[in-house]
């Protein structure tokens, strides 16, 4: 072989082997991009349910916090002031606002709990349902006992039913946190 066919078989080559690593390079440089771009939507998708499973857990806390308060309140008059004789009007008149504003409280979860909904998926829907249902429960319990005693009445079987009622909120609390954390976490991996 002479040397001027050498010359070209091996610019030949070159040629080639450049024009493949470049090919190489731009298809791996398109498939790193790709992977980055999938990574930020991935992200901005957990960051999102994030924020949304944490407002509704705040929401339920803080719900849950003031039904407990208004619980509280009614059994110090219902210890403190057991006789029936005894104007509890004035008593109640605080546990009734204890109550407005755990209703007002309840309402705010609405707005978080459709977030949660929407992001889902459908195993953290349900739990923040439950959640938001069992308060609901507690909140029934605790309006029973204000009117009873309103009229005069002893509470003291109503009273006893709040205990159960509040333990199952404050379980079903804790399953919706638990397994919203649980699929972040599973997110966070993939």
């Amino acid at each position: 072989m002479d040397s001027g066919l050498a010359a070209v078989l091996g610019a030949a080559v070159g040629a080639i082997g450049t024009g493949s690593a470049a090919i190489a390079t731009a298809l791996l440089g398109r498939s790193q991009t790709r992977l980055q771009v999938q990574a930020e939507h991935h992200r901005i998708l957990r960051d999102a349910r994030r924020v949304a499973y944490a407002r509704l857990a705040e929401a339920l806390a803080a719900s849950s916090l003031a039904v407990q308060q208004c619980e509280r309140t009614l059994l110090i008059i219902h210890t403190v002031v057991p006789v029936p004789e005894t104007n509890w009007g004035e008593h109640l008149l605080r546990a009734e606002e204890e109550f407005a504003e755990a209703s007002r409280l309840h309402a705010a979860i609405k707005g978080p709990q459709a977030l949660v909904s929407i992001e889902g998926p459908e195993e953290v829907s349900l739990s923040a349902a439950k959640a938001s249902s069992d308060i609901v429960d507690q909140r029934h319990a605790v309006i029973q006992v204000i009117r009873v005693m309103a009229a005069g009445g002893r509470a003291d079987d109503l009273l006893a039913g709040i205990e159960g009622l509040r333990a199952e909120a404050i379980r079903s609390q804790h399953a919706y946190q638990k397994i919203a954390s649980r699929f972040l976490s599973n997110l966070d991996r993939t």
